[in-house]
């Protein structure tokens, strides 16, 4: 797949009215381009697993139009559970570079360009993990996120979907591709932004109302970066999908031990945060990981 970055597009020919909507966007947005990105990788939580595929597809103010797709050779092994989800087998990842060799052509080919993701908490998460242990800075881009963007153009639509999974809202607009690949997911989420601006009426004035929403921070918001030092039961829970019990200094319960499935421990610019459901109400819950006081197994017996 190496051979396949960075490829100049003349078109974007799944978008069935062209890209002049999604021109328009990155004017309004006062950008002069976008990458729309997604990654694979082997679990949730960057400081437990790793980047295996980055994908974008880079779209300029003046129509033209760009690719990049590249593997990235893991240190561990992908699991054959992780594998059914996108399909990305070790023999595929054989004889691949590491993130540390695709990750700086990855910010190279992104320029200065803002970056769009869906869920970009996620993907830019794993990013800036991977950049701070590489030792590569990014430039000081925007980060918007497309599913943000999604939602609440969806509500001013008036339009009603079975979720907001990108690829349910993709299907119901039509867009046909394999799903849990980097470069697909890419394409399908720049499809669905483009069919979502078809929607509104007044493109101009509802852009405006609601892009504290999904304009998250700028890449030098995390101004300061270090890795914390993590609970042993916690990555393991993170690791195998168990359950443990936290105490938690904040929010309605106290400090009470509350029960959660971990999902992701995720880097923001005011530090780490784990996101977990919350076995009590269902809900999936953000804790703050210095406000975590005490982490214990969940006894299974």
């Amino acid at each position: 797949m190496s051979n396949d970055e960075d490829k100049i597009d003349t078109s974007l020919s799944y978008l069935p009215d062209g890209s002049e909507r999604i021109t328009d966007y990155i004017k309004h947005l006062g950008e002069e381009s976008l990458v729309f990105f997604d990654l694979e990788t082997s679990g949730l939580s960057p400081l437990v697993h790793e980047i295996i595929e980055i994908a974008g597809v880079k779209v300029f103010a003046n129509g033209e139009i760009q690719t990049f797709e590249a593997f990235a050779k893991p240190e561990t092994a992908v699991t054959d559970e992780n594998s059914a989800i996108h399909g990305i087998k070790n023999s595929d990842l054989e004889g691949e570079a590491s993130i540390s060799e695709v990750l700086p052509r990855f910010i190279d080919f992104c320029g200065n360009s803002g970056l769009v993701a869906y869920n970009a908490q996620f993907d830019v998460g794993f990013l800036t993990v991977d950049a701070w242990k590489c030792g590569i800075k990014f430039n000081n881009q925007k980060v918007y996120d497309a599913f943000q963007l999604t939602k609440n153009l969806l509500k001013l639509a008036d339009e009603e979907v079975e979720n907001f999974k990108l690829g349910t809202i993709a299907g119901a607009f039509g867009f046909k591709a394999d799903y849990h690949r980097a470069l697909a997911d890419s394409e399908a989420c720049l499809f669905v932004i483009d069919q979502c601006l078809k929607r509104i009426k007044n493109e101009s004035i509802e852009l405006d109302s609601i892009r504290k929403n999904y304009e998250l921070y700028q890449l030098n918001d995390f101004k300061s970066f270090n890795l914390p030092e993590i609970n042993s039961d916690l990555k393991e829970a993170l690791k195998t999908g168990k359950n443990i019990e936290i105490s938690y200094n904040g929010g309605s319960k106290g400090s009470r031990l509350r029960e959660i499935k971990p999902i992701a421990i995720l880097p923001m610019p005011y530090g780490f945060i784990l996101y977990a459901i919350c076995m009590e109400d269902k809900l999936n819950k953000a804790f703050k990981l210095k406000k975590i006081q005490k982490v214990r197994v969940v006894n299974e017996d």
